[in-house]
């Protein structure tokens, strides 16, 4: 068994109510570790044996480089002892203090590997959940991110939850911080937490739907998150591959990634048609390479260039001032594709239509509770903004409030093809929400 007598202290960590952490080398294979050392004469209530204790039986039953390696574990009549690796880099914390600006890939990349270690913790059988995520105990060691610190750390055995009231403050879960029931969810909260902190670092505008992925986390009801840091997990791969996408797409050379924007109605006749159009005037206003495309089952352009004089075609396109769109001569025609730009689709009522848009804008009228179930639903996606029309501020605040999301409320628009300055700024506004302007 190993002893005191095996190792050099090399300097002092840390030290607070009995419990020090020391750095050390290990006299014969010249290695440098961590020493967690407890003075039983000075310790508080046995809580920091606990905790000792807690790492000693949780860390050698975790198989991954993100969690540091157990060497040894002693106890004699005077103290407690864990050797444990010496993870070398820099805390989250001081990455932040280096590090001003992360890039979205970046920052998403770096939340995938944290929410990954989690995982690996909650698929231990029992379940482990860490229960105490911050900054602080997350080390960047090169390309890797190693989560330390397991002192609060419990298993869940099956079926059972368990009544906690310490974590950090600013990170630990509200039913963590308050005594009740935990479990898996509040380990997904504090990831919440971490995710909104880490988009303070990230340069740019933040695309909305990444916006979704994080408030999802931060529901005060567990039963309002996520079913698993599994499933979490995946809206960021979505989101990063997506991102990688986009990136890869814009290389000299080749054809670029086209945005889709997709509007869709509760309704028929509620405007989508509208929306959609006024979208693609204030895209190509914005100085975006932006075309209307029909979806909804119905011509519309046809009938609108056969009115309108000012209108002129070109390969396919129909062009007016700063409006653009594919004309639409009916199924039995091939569309012509548009050249590289962001569409703008109008789906109609028909979701089906939206399935590779990267941004939907649902339309809805200024009595939207006969839909209210769907619209609950829908404005769950990752990438779904709600829009009333004709616009009425006090439905839009009302909703906002009740489903925790931006309304935004567009008012008549009597030409769509050449939209008004407030239905401008309106759309500006709900795509600057987006990152997409």
């Amino acid at each position: 068994m190993a002893s005191m007598a095996d190792y050099e202290e090399l300097k002092s960590l840390y030290k607070r109510d009995g419990m020090e952490v020391l750095l050390v080398c290990h006299r014969t294979l010249k290695e440098t570790r961590i020493l967690k050392r407890i003075r039983k004469s000075e310790a508080k209530a046995g809580f920091e044996k606990n905790q000792l204790q807690q790492e000693a039986r949780i860390l050698p039953k975790l198989t991954t480089p993100a969690v540091p390696v157990i060497y040894d574990f002693w106890e004699d009549e005077n103290t407690i002892c864990l050797i444990e690796e010496y993870v070398q880099g820099v805390s989250l914390r001081e990455y932040f203090l280096y590090h001003s600006k992360l890039t979205l890939m970046d920052m998403m990349t770096m939340i995938i590997q944290i929410c990954e270690v989690i995982c690996h913790l909650h698929a231990q059988n029992p379940p482990i959940l860490y229960q105490d995520l911050k900054p602080e105990h997350l080390i960047m060691r090169k390309d890797q991110i190693v989560l330390i610190d397991y002192g609060i750390a419990r298993q869940l055995e099956k079926g059972e939850r368990y009544k906690e009231s310490f974590g950090s403050i600013g990170y630990a879960s509200p039913e963590q911080m308050d005594g009740s029931l935990v479990d898996e969810r509040s380990d997904l909260y504090a990831l919440g937490k971490l995710a909104e902190e880490m988009l303070l670092y990230t340069e740019g505008r933040i695309p909305v739907y990444i916006s979704r992925i994080v408030r999802k986390a931060l529901c005060k009801d567990p039963q309002g998150r996520p079913e698993s840091v599994d499933n979490w997990k995946q809206s960021w791969e979505k989101a990063l591959a997506k991102k990688q996408h986009g990136i890869k797409g814009s290389k000299k050379g080749e054809n670029r990634i086209r945005k889709e924007i997709a509007v869709i109605g509760n309704e028929h006749g509620i405007g989508t048609t509208h929306v959609a159009c006024c979208l693609t005037a204030t895209l190509r206003s914005c100085g975006h390479t932006a075309f209307y495309v029909n979806r909804s089952g119905k011509a519309v352009l046809v009938p609108v260039l056969r009115q309108r004089k000012e209108f002129w075609e070109k390969n396919g396109i129909i062009y007016h001032r700063k409006f653009a769109g594919i004309m639409d001569y009916g199924p039995a025609v091939i569309q012509t594709m548009p050249p590289d730009g962001i569409r703008v689709v109008d789906c109609g009522c028909d979701w089906q239509q939206a399935k590779e848009a990267e941004l939907v804008i649902y339309v809805i009228g200024s009595r939207p509770w006969q839909d209210q179930e769907v619209m609950q639903e829908k404005v769950k996606m990752d990438s779904c903004i709600l829009l009333i029309t004709p616009a009425n501020q006090g439905v839009g605040h009302r909703l906002a409030k009740e489903l925790g999301e931006k309304v935004y409320a567009l008012p008549l628009e009597e030409d769509p093809i050449t939209p008004g300055k407030t239905t401008r700024q309106v759309l500006k506004g709900l795509l600057r929400h987006a990152g997409i302007v």
